[in-house]
């Protein structure tokens, strides 16, 4: 079995010693923050012990394990104690601990927490953060570039009918609950790249080629009604039955092979294209 645990920072009841105790507590992702009057040992618990405790040539941490307890200052090793220890009492083969908050402070209500912190999980070595603010229609993720430019990852609600923006969407009619932008906050009509997906496995893609300059905008220019707007694809679109390349007589790797900013032109069976390769985020 395998399960995520969030870690969150709380101050709790010491009902052995009359007074607070402080720490973090690991709960499962649908579990709310226990509240300041809940008893510290009805969940899974790392002490946390002030300055002066320190000074007095204690550890900054202790865990409690079966009447024995393990000190450090290393948060990191009471855990790997604390959880191996779970493992040999509820039978988990393997676990993933995330910082709690943010999105669960600023959406209460949102319907999918395991989706959301698998995101977190999967963009924690791109530089992604938690932004969400309870103002927007829905939870992000964000990678900021400069001071005016970001990547923005957006999850919407698991059920529609919770969401500002697909509420009424037709029961025949795909669910694009996955959103990535990149481009200043709030300047819509100056995206650099904006796409929609109907699957996690689709966006986090996606959202990775950005990240590494793998991205592409393609621009119809004949062949195709004017106003059709530019859209965005990953190396692993072009290699699939949507585009058939051989009509534009290029390759896969004729693609990769442009530099970032670098265009071309090609023309197909009854139209022309521009491909772009986007980037500039690993040196922004």
């Amino acid at each position: 079995m395998f399960k995520f645990y969030k870690r969150v920072f709380a101050t709790l009841n010491d009902p052995y010693n009359d007074q607070e105790w402080n720490g973090f507590v690991y709960l499962s992702l649908g579990d709310k923050k226990p509240s300041r009057d809940e008893d510290y040992h009805n969940f899974y618990h790392i002490q946390k012990y002030d300055d002066k405790w320190i000074k007095m040539g204690g550890k900054r941490y202790s865990v409690l394990i079966e009447r024995s307890e393990i000190t450090s200052d290393s948060l990191e090793e009471c855990e790997n104690h604390l959880f191996e220890w779970i493992k040999g009492e509820v039978g988990l083969i393997d676990y993933r601990i995330i910082w709690g908050g943010g999105v669960e402070s600023e959406f209460p209500d949102y319907d999918d927490l395991e989706t959301y912190y698998k995101a977190r999980l999967d963009l924690s070595l791109y530089g992604f953060e938690d932004q969400c603010w309870h103002n927007e229609a829905m939870p992000h993720l964000c990678k900021p570039i400069t001071d005016e430019d970001a990547i923005r990852f957006w999850i919407d609600f698991k059920d529609h009918k919770s969401s500002d923006l697909h509420y009424d969407k037709k029961e025949d009619e795909p669910y694009l609950r996955y959103f990535v932008e990149r481009g200043e906050y709030g300047c819509h009509e100056e995206r650099q790249i904006a796409k929609s997906f109907e699957t996690y496995e689709e966006a986090i893609h996606f959202v990775k080629s950005l990240v590494k300059s793998c991205v592409y905008m393609v621009e119809w220019r004949e062949g195709y009604p004017e106003d059709i707007p530019p859209d965005f694809f990953t190396l692993k679109d072009f290699e699939g039955e949507e585009w058939n390349l051989d009509a534009y007589g290029l390759s896969v790797d004729d693609i990769d092979g442009l530099f970032i900013g670098q265009s071309m032109d090609s023309v197909g069976v009854n139209d022309r294209i521009t491909i772009t390769r986007m980037g500039g985020v690993e040196n922004g």
